[in-house]
């Protein structure tokens, strides 16, 4: 965010929600000097309110073999720029969090079969990468990946074991329905040695089913309180997402 009113907004917005942590979209232009500069502030300010930031990336070709290479040059970037926030002496961005849906691909959804191993590979790769250059991965997934058979397992169960963390797109109009979509991951046994987030959707071009809009903020903030209580008894759940910021600032009062 270059603009620092529109900066200071987010960040009273996030302070007042009692947030702890927020996700920043990939770009390039943070790499330029008035980009940095503006993310510079903002880590700053956030390192203030104990507030990490994660950064978030994704496209749906990436689950393609021929694209892996483009999902890994995420992870050098991110690198370079937290070397760049070491000069400052500002906190470094520990987290990289993948948002890549083959499901959306059209090649998908004329072979599920023919793009599975390709993900799994991806899987696999960014593991291995996020690793060794010291970064924490986290996955975005649908609810239903753990349905996806695939080698003997599904491929919810390869993306919590390849991550330290994921982020279940439980994305659903009620509580019970947000509830019940997450809970079939969170109870993995493999998810108990890694955190596991709740997301929850308020995007209003999405469909009905899948997202809260047109709830009303307090409504939303209650909502948070109660998934928090009906979930709190897994070892893995470590809290909920609120998708997206726009959505969710414009929400009735």
């Amino acid at each position: 965010m270059r603009n620092a009113n529109e900066r200071q907004n987010l960040l009273e917005f996030v302070k007042g929600k009692g947030i702890t942590e927020l996700y920043v979209a990939t770009a390039t232009e943070y790499e330029a000097a008035d980009g940095f500069a503006a993310l510079a502030e903002l880590v700053r300010q956030a390192q203030r309110l104990d507030i990490e930031i994660f950064w978030v990336c994704g496209d749906p070709s990436w689950a393609l073999s021929a694209r892996h290479a483009r999902a890994l040059e995420v992870i050098d970037w991110a690198g370079r720029i937290n070397a760049l926030l070491r000069n400052l002496e500002l906190p470094e961005i520990r987290g990289l969090q993948y948002d890549v849906e083959p499901y959306l691909l059209p090649e998908w959804k004329a072979s599920p079969a023919a793009i599975e191993p390709q993900y799994a590979a991806l899987l696999a790769e960014l593991r291995d990468a996020t690793r060794a250059a010291g970064f924490e991965l986290w996955l975005d997934v649908p609810f239903w990946l753990g349905e996806r058979v695939f080698q003997g397992t599904s491929l919810g169960r390869l993306a919590v074991g390849a991550s330290d963390g994921i982020v279940i797109m439980a994305y659903r109009n009620t509580v019970s329905g947000i509830v019940e979509k997450a809970t079939d991951l969170l109870r993995d046994s493999g998810a108990k040695a890694r955190s596991v987030v709740v997301a929850m959707e308020t995007g209003c071009r999405e469909e009905p089913v899948t997202t809260l809009c047109g709830i009303s903020a307090p409504a939303l903030d209650a909502a948070r309180v109660e998934i928090r209580t009906r979930l709190g008894s897994f070892d893995a759940f470590s809290g909920v997402a609120v998708h997206p910021y726009e959505g969710w600032r414009a929400l009735s009062p």
